[in-house]
């Protein structure tokens, strides 16, 4: 039996970064000596064992974009543990997913 591709919930379009967090039920933690970076989308994958993983993800600048970056965190980590790595990434114009 071949495992079937992960759903991913989506809000629907158009909708505030507060709106997308209410409806996944997904949230970042921000703190004053460690900000969510502005832009932030969060969500939720639900692996076909039901398993929710939560992601983050945060659009490039409006013009001068030089890459993609992706963070890919460890079974005991979580995604605000970079955000500092995020914030310098962003301000080298590249877009950052996690």
């Amino acid at each position: 039996m071949t495992p079937s591709a992960p759903v991913i919930e989506r809000p629907p379009p158009a909708v505030t970064h507060e709106q997308t967090a209410a409806v996944s039920g997904a949230r970042l933690v921000s703190i004053p000596a460690n900000p969510v970076p502005e832009g932030a989308i969060v969500g939720v994958l639900r692996a076909p064992d039901g398993v929710a993983l939560r992601y983050a993800r945060w659009p490039p600048p409006a013009t001068g974009r030089k890459g993609t970056v992706c963070l890919f965190q460890g079974r005991a980590e979580f995604i605000e543990k970079y955000f500092e790595v995020i914030s310098e990434l962003r301000a080298r114009v590249c877009r950052c997913d996690s």
